[in-house]
Parts: structure tokens; C-alpha cells; sequence
């Protein structure tokens, strides 16, 4: 009697354990908020993509449609996922050069949809940037390779009317550098060290995912000030390298 006691508890308990994988599941399914899993990385590639293209205003299937000319592995439908988080994953199973392409291609994406990418696509670009384990300056060497800016709200206008903003790092001037050190709340001589502090410090308070419960006008306010002084590093780093 004991025994079948204990077969009864057994069978009960993997019924139990199988009810509630069915249901996580399920859950998963229908929130669409996945985690990329392990050994996944043309499916985390197209994922990232996928989300690159719906920053940019994409509708669901125009995001699949774009997102599979440069990748493998795309959902089908919606799929809302942490740029950011995804590409650490896809960074932990991939070499530089995988890196690279991946990088290259959610900008060649964005491209191809706009002459002035929106300021949530550029986010997007950033977090894919960061999360893939790359200093800013990856993506500025894009921005001077493909010639795209992106949209100024506060002007209402995109920064290509101020033509010399589209090669923004071909053609550097020096005379700009205490301006540049200003947005980052450095005095003109800071080192690249006191610089590269500085832009994590100021980048930790502005990044949007801070700004989620606040208005959309603190929202724009804050995206606008993170890609600011996401621009004036970049550009101070390139002036260090001349």
C-alpha cells in the first residue's frame, strides 16, 4: 500500500511539472517577449533585425520582409524583444567578424528605410551596438561609410538639412572640441580617459530604458540628451585618433 502510495505521489508530480511547462510555455508564446536560446544565433540575428526595423516605424510584415534580406532565422510575427540583451547573447557565441556583420547590417537595414533614421531606430542601433560589445565609435565609422543622420525632434527636421552633418567624421574641426567637452560636462583639455568617464557616467543617466513610466516629453527630452552626447564622444574619440 505504501509503495503504490509513492508511485501515486510520483505520477502526480511529473503530471504537475508537465501542466506547468505547458503553460510557461504558452505564456511565452502569447506575450512574445522570448529569450534567445543557446546555440541560436542566426535565429538571435534575425530577431534583432526584426526589431531594428519595427524602431524604424515598420509594420510587422514589412519588418519580417526587410529583415529577411539579411538574415536567416526571422519570426514570422511580432516579436518585441531587449535589443541590448539579445545581442550580449549573440556576442557570447560569435567571433568579431560575425559581430561586425551583424552591426553592419541592421544599419545597411535602416538605411534602406529612411534618409534620416528616427531617433528610436537610432537607439535601437546603439543598444545593438553596445550589446555587441563595441565602443561608439563602430558605429560612427558607419555613420561616416553610409552618410545617414538622424532626426532632430527638437528642430523638427532632420540634421541632413545641415549637409555638413552627413560625413560627420571625415572632416573634423579641431575649434569644436570645447564645444564637444561642454556636452559632456568636460573642461576643453579633458584626456580620452576623462572623456570615455565621462560619456558612461552621462550615458548611464540618460539612457531611454530609464525613461519608461516618464511623459513623452521627458521621454524625447531624455533621447535627445543620450544621443547628444553619444554624438560628441564619438567625435571626440576620432579627433584622438588623428
Amino acid at each position: 500500500m505504501e509503495m503504490l502510495l509513492i508511485v501515486f505521489m510520483l505520477g502526480a508530480g511529473l503530471v504537475l511539472a508537465g501542466v506547468v511547462y505547458l503553460l510557461v510555455a504558452a505564456a511565452n508564446r502569447r506575450s512574445g517577449e522570448t529569450s534567445p536560446g543557446a546555440g541560436a544565433s542566426p535565429s538571435i540575428a534575425g530577431a534583432i533585425l526584426h526589431a531594428v526595423a519595427r524602431a524604424g516605424g515598420a509594420s510587422v510584415e514589412e519588418a519580417v520582409r526587410r529583415a529577411r534580406l539579411h538574415a536567416s532565422g526571422v519570426p514570422g510575427g511580432e516579436s518585441r524583444i531587449d535589443i541590448r540583451n539579445w545581442a550580449e547573447r549573440f556576442a557570447e557565441r560569435s567571433g568579431r567578424e560575425r559581430r561586425e556583420e551583424l552591426l553592419e547590417s541592421a544599419v545597411h537595414l535602416a538605411v534602406e528605410m529612411h534618409e534620416a533614421i528616427p531617433l528610436a531606430q537610432y537607439q535601437a542601433l546603439l543598444d545593438l551596438s553596445f550589446g555587441l560589445g563595441f565602443h561608439p565609435d563602430a558605429l560612427a565609422r558607419l555613420r561616416a561609410r553610409y552618410r545617414f543622420a538622424w532626426v532632430d525632434h527638437s528642430q523638427n527636421r532632420p540634421r541632413s538639412a545641415d549637409r555638413s552633418s552627413l560625413i560627420p567624421f571625415q572632416n573634423l574641426d579641431p575649434s569644436r572640441r570645447g564645444e564637444l567637452c561642454a556636452v559632456l560636462e568636460l573642461r576643453q583639455e579633458a584626456t580620452k580617459d576623462e572623456i570615455v568617464g565621462a560619456y558612461r557616467r552621462l550615458a548611464g543617466i540618460h539612457h531611454p530604458d530609464r525613461f519608461h513610466s516618464a511623459t513623452d516629453e521627458e521621454q524625447r527630452r531624455a533621447g535627445e540628451r543620450f544621443i547628444a552626447i553619444t554624438d560628441a564622444y564619438e567625435r571626440l574619440l576620432m579627433m584622438e585618433r588623428k
